[in-house]
C-alpha cells in the first residue's frame, strides 16, 4: 500500500488541472462529500484509538512536491516493543491542524497487515479527501493478496504477487476490469491461481466500513 499510495502523491505534484477537476467532481456529489468526510474522520478516530493501546514510538520526516517541498510533516507511529507501524500521518506544515494523508494499519496474529485504510487531501483542497482506501489483505502460502475498496463501498482495485504451484503470480486488476470478469461464468475468476489468491477475501466492504478496530 505503501507504493500504492506513493503514486498518488505523485499525481497531486505534476497535474493541478487534474486536481482542480476532482475537487469540483467532488463538490457537486454532495452524498459522496460527506461520505468521504465521515471516512477520513472515523480513521483519524481509529488512529487514536490504537495508539491508546499501544507504547508508540513516532519517526519524524518533512515532505512535499514541486514548487511546495515543505508542504508536510509526515509522522510515522509505531508499536515501540514489535516496530510494526500503527499509523502514518502528514500534517499540513502551514496549517498544522490539517490532515494531508492518513493512513492505519491492522495486523493478524502472525504480525503480517490484514486491513489498512488510507485518505488523502489535496494539497489546497479540502471540501473532502480526494482519495479513500480500504483494503484487506489475505495470504495463502507464498501468495500475498489484497482487495481494495473506496469510502463508498466500491471496489477500486486487488493486487495478488507470489508464487503458486511453482509459478510466479502477479496478478492486477482495475474496477472496470473487476467488474467485467464478475459477469463471466467461466471466466478469470473461477481459475484456481485466482482464487487461491483473492478467493478468501470479502466481496464487499461491507465489514470494514466505517473504519475500525477487527
Amino acid at each position: 500500500m505503501r507504493v500504492i499510495l506513493s503514486m498518488c502523491l505523485l499525481i497531486f505534484a505534476v497535474t493541478p488541472a487534474w486536481a482542480a477537476g476532482s475537487n469540483r467532481a467532488m463538490k457537486e456529489d454532495k452524498t459522496q462529500v460527506n461520505d468521504w468526510n465521515r471516512f477520513a474522520s472515523d480513521l483519524y478516530a481509529l488512529h487514536k484509538e490504537q495508539l491508546s493501546a499501544h507504547k508508540v514510538k513516532e519517526t519524524v520526516k518533512m515532505g512535499g512536491y514541486r514548487g511546495r517541498k515543505d508542504f508536510y510533516k509526515e509522522v510515522t507511529y509505531a508499536d515501540a516493543q514489535t516496530g510494526r507501524v500503527l499509523s502514518r500521518i502528514q500534517w499540513e506544515i502551514e496549517n498544522p491542524g490539517n490532515i494531508h494523508v492518513i493512513e492505519v494499519f491492522q495486523y493478524d496474529q502472525e504480525g503480517r497487515v490484514s486491513l489498512d485504510y488510507t485518505a488523502a487531501f489535496l494539497p489546497g483542497f479540502r471540501n473532502a479527501p480526494v482519495q479513500t482506501l480500504v483494503a484487506t489483505h489475505a495470504y495463502n502460502e507464498d501468495l500475498h493478496a489484497f482487495r481494495t475498496f473506496d469510502a463508498s463501498g466500491d471496489t477500486v482495485f486487488e493486487r495478488c504477487t507470489g508464487t503458486y504451484k511453482g509459478k510466479t503470480i502477479a496478478l492486477d486488476f482495475e474496477d472496470y476490469q473487476i467488474e467485467t470478469m464478475r459477469l463471466e461464468p467461466a471466466g478469470m475468476m473461477k481459475s484456481s491461481a485466482y482464487q487461491a489468491c483473492f478467493g478468501s477475501l470479502e466481496l464487499t466492504a461491507a465489514s470494514f466500513l466505517p473504519p475500525r478496530k477487527q
